[in-house]
């Protein structure tokens, strides 16, 4: 079954969508242990762990993409060395970097203007980041179909 892509997304194939999701998920968990644990057992500022976390959350997310890509690319090369892959680090690396740095200030604004958990307010602002600037851009640049 072949699939029509829209904005660099499979629209008929569900199965694509749910691996998306599932790294997704999966990233979002290396990223808020880090941040929660490294804030806990080191006492780190919530920035400092946040940009920790959001880093390695990015990081692991990246890999999971790339180790897609490399199966689709039909390549048995390492990820990191394929043309596709190196494409797509050329546009993930500075949209996941704007994405730390995001979280990294409203978090450290978040934590010295109001009361708010670290936990919940990384939460919250996870959310308004990934709706406004991750969705945004993965959709119309770093997954475009269109030719860079």
């Amino acid at each position: 079954m072949t699939g029509r892509r829209t904005n660099g997304v499979y629209a008929s194939r569900p199965l694509s969508l749910f691996k998306h999701q599932a790294h997704a998920c999966i990233a979002s968990v290396v990223d808020y242990t880090i941040s929660i644990a490294t804030h806990l057992a080191t006492g780190s500022s919530a920035a400092m762990s946040t940009a920790l976390g959001a880093g390695c959350g990015a990081t692991v997310n990246f890999l999971l993409i790339a180790r897609s890509l490399l199966v689709s690319d039909g390549s048995r090369r390492p990820p990191i060395l394929t043309r596709t892959t190196l494409a797509f680090a050329r546009k993930y690396i500075p949209v996941s970097f704007g994405s730390l740095l995001l979280n990294t200030l409203i978090i450290d604004f978040v934590s010295k203007k109001s009361t708010v958990q670290l936990h919940y307010s990384r939460l919250l602002v996870a959310i308004f980041v990934s709706l406004f600037w991750n969705y945004p851009l993965h959709r119309c640049f770093v997954f475009s179909t269109e030719r860079s």
